[in-house]
């Protein structure tokens, strides 16, 4: 089992070697080529660039047959690039939001049809709860995925609501496409979305989008509470905190308000 173990981690090790070779030649290589330049058995070096190829790592030239690196590491770099400038300039904001409110403040973002917790600033009152960084959530029932959701543009928004399962959580999470497009609508009219306790019982949410610089929608910020120290009456006043919020957070990743 070991054995299989180390054979497997060398030949990630032999793929990872194969695409840094490739940034070094910018003008492709075959597998004649890589196979020289690696010492890598010809049956290795083939059956490895047909899986970059087919991961979309690489692209190959029909006519030459070489191979060239694709953009999916630019982008791969771009985004882990976005989200270290998203969560520096994030946390201040959170922590000046915990420290308002004195609840739980998290930023979420969005892969594909799922939610995930990019980070998390637990309450400051002795009953709190905790959520792990990387948990992934449905975006229906969460303020957060809400917000995110209101924001995208109509075509994107369609692709994304069509692969969606509206499972039921609780009494209140909403489980039909159209009464979900009517809580999106009043997502966008208030610049905030809210979670009553659709996800988990007892649990309420506040979240307003983080938009980048071409206005598309990269996190949510968001409080959460029990709703005994967050009721619906409350709801407003910390809406608008969480959008101002928001908002600052935008800014600094370069977004323009517009007046309509």
């Amino acid at each position: 089992m070991a054995e299989d173990k180390d054979y497997k981690v060398a030949n990630l090790v032999r793929g990872l070697s194969i695409l840094e070779l490739m940034v070094q030649h910018p003008h492709g290589l075959g597998t004649s080529e890589i196979n020289r330049l690696t010492d890598y058995p010809k049956s290795f070096v083939y059956r490895a660039t047909g899986a970059l190829l087919q991961l979309g790592y690489l692209e190959r030239d029909d006519k030459s047959k070489k191979f060239f690196l694709s953009r999916k590491l630019l982008t791969m770099g771009t985004t882990a690039l976005h989200q270290s400038c998203l969560m520096e300039y994030a946390l201040p904001v959170m922590r000046e939001l915990r420290e308002e409110t004195r609840e739980g403040v998290y930023i979420a973002g969005m892969d594909q049809a799922r939610g995930v917790m990019l980070e998390y600033l637990p309450a400051l009152h002795a009953f709190r709860f905790f959520v792990d960084t990387g948990h992934q959530f449905d975006l229906h029932c969460a303020a957060q995925g809400k917000a995110m959701l209101a924001a995208l543009p109509e075509k994107k928004l369609k692709t994304v609501l069509s692969g969606m399962k509206l499972t039921r959580h609780t009494e209140r999470t909403i489980t039909s496409q159209r009464a979900f497009r009517a809580e999106l609508r009043r997502v966008r009219a208030r610049g905030y979305a809210v979670d009553r306790a659709e996800a988990i019982e007892g649990i309420h949410c506040i979240a307003a989008v983080i938009l980048n610089a071409k206005s598309f929608p990269v996190a949510a910020l968001g409080v959460t509470a029990p709703l005994f120290r967050m009721p619906e009456a409350d709801f407003e006043r910390i809406g608008q905190r969480v959008k101002s919020a928001a908002r600052k957070v935008s800014r600094k990743l370069g977004y323009q308000e517009t007046s309509v």
